[in-house]
């Protein structure tokens, strides 16, 4: 089995949906995975996501898969101890790389 993730495209946070760039990303988005082979889409419960989805979804003629478990968390230390970026795995990751795996 093979996951590919797509982050949901450019957001409008407050009305939880996505900016007219954000629609423009989704299709691109959808465009550029209608080779890969993609057999289920699944997406979070949250606007901006599910509406990236639906591009994509329909390019393949599949339906959106809502699972609410995938909403977005809360990341941090459990004891308040300050970490980069809060632990945001979409910004440690990119540390990690110029600091050639190290995150302390």
């Amino acid at each position: 089995m093979r996951l590919v993730f797509v982050r949901h495209g450019s957001p409008d946070y407050k009305n939880d949906c996505l900016t007219e760039e954000g629609h423009i990303q989704a299709r691109q988005a959808a465009k550029r995975l209608e080779g890969e082979g993609i057999t289920r889409v699944y997406s979070s419960s949250c606007g901006r996501a599910y509406e990236t989805a639906q591009y994509t979804a329909a390019a393949l003629g599949l339906e959106v898969i809502k699972l609410d478990f995938m909403r977005e968390i809360q990341w941090g230390s459990i004891d308040g101890t300050p970490i980069f970026a809060n632990g945001q795995p979409w910004k440690v990751t990119d540390k990690a790389i110029r600091e050639g795996g190290r995150l302390l």
